[in-house]
């Protein structure tokens, strides 16, 4: 590990075995100004393992923790590359505008850069913007994100579970060293869900919102159609008629479904035991989980971990 101070930045550099650089920018002082006159700071974490051809799984690219001021400005063209922008607004105002759509943001909402879109984004009427931003590739995110790929401003009521999130990654990148790779592509997918579950919240009746929050809270949980309907105060048939109409699924097999599916992301992109895999996911042994793995994606646990 190498430390550097570059014009009153603070630079940590790491070297993986292949010779790509990782490093985490930090700014010595509140401010920076450059030629342009604006003001704005950050902290900044790169990640330079992977190229941008690389599809599979979830590749971890950036986090950004940024402060604009003035006239800066965003803007993205078509096609730039294959990275999704999350960027969730802490502080000030902003305005987006995505394929001529124009969108007002204020503290507590999260903007997505979809990298097919043209996008436009810079400070509001306050003069600054504070932001925390996670760079993601990969096709987990189509997988995830498919219900709503076509939402560019997500605005939760209770915004604090996504603060939690970024928190999380930001204590990752300083504390963990080099190993903090794997650990952040974890909770890059506890922050996809979390986007998926509260972008459902605006598609689906609130409560089959309830249910789905409360089966992807706990996944390790051993829920059934009567513990479910006890928590969410509704009829098995009601609770069942609801996934049928808009989920084309039961229950039992949504919940199968979603622990699997959290499964295969813990297997492929991190090196935690099978059987803490399976404890995770609500599996009472790693044999149960290997079946049913095999069972719905064609291979074993292992030859998914070496795919």
């Amino acid at each position: 590990m190498h430390y550097l101070v570059i014009n009153m930045h603070f630079l940590v550099l790491t070297m993986n075995n292949h010779g790509k650089t990782t490093f985490f920018l930090r700014h010595l002082e509140d401010t920076n100004r450059n030629n342009s006159g604006i003001d704005y700071e950050e902290d900044f974490y790169l990640n330079m393992q992977h190229s941008f051809s690389g599809r599979s799984g979830l590749h971890f690219y950036a986090y950004g923790d940024c402060l604009w001021r003035k006239r800066h400005r965003q803007n993205l063209q078509e096609d730039y590359n294959p990275m999704c922008a999350f960027e969730f607004v802490t502080e000030g105002d902003g305005i987006l505008i995505c394929e001529n759509i124009r969108y007002e943001l204020r503290p507590g909402d999260l903007y997505i850069l979809w990298p097919d879109k043209t996008i436009s984004a810079r400070p509001g009427p306050s003069g600054f913007l504070r932001k925390k931003c996670v760079l993601l590739e990969g096709n987990l995110i189509d997988y995830v994100c498919k219900d709503f790929q076509s939402v560019n401003v997500i605005r939760p009521e209770n915004p604090q579970r996504l603060e939690k999130i970024y928190a999380d990654i930001k204590q990752l990148i300083l504390t963990k060293g080099e190993f903090v790779q794997e650990e952040l592509e974890v909770q890059s997918y506890a922050l996809l869900v979390e986007l998926n579950r509260l972008a459902m919240s605006e598609q689906y009746p609130y409560p089959l919102c309830q249910v789905l929050k409360l089966i992807d809270a706990d996944l390790h949980v051993e829920h059934t159609l009567n513990s479910l309907c006890l928590e969410c105060k509704m009829s098995i048939s009601t609770l069942s008629k609801l996934f049928q109409r808009y989920l084309n699924t039961s229950p039992m097999n949504y919940i199968i479904g979603r622990r699997l599916e959290y499964a295969r992301q813990l297997i492929k992109v991190s090196n935690m035991p099978l059987k803490k895999v399976a404890e995770r996911c609500g599996y009472n042994s790693e044999s149960f989980l290997s079946r049913s793995f095999k069972k719905k994606f064609g291979m074993s646990p292992a030859s998914c971990r070496r795919s």
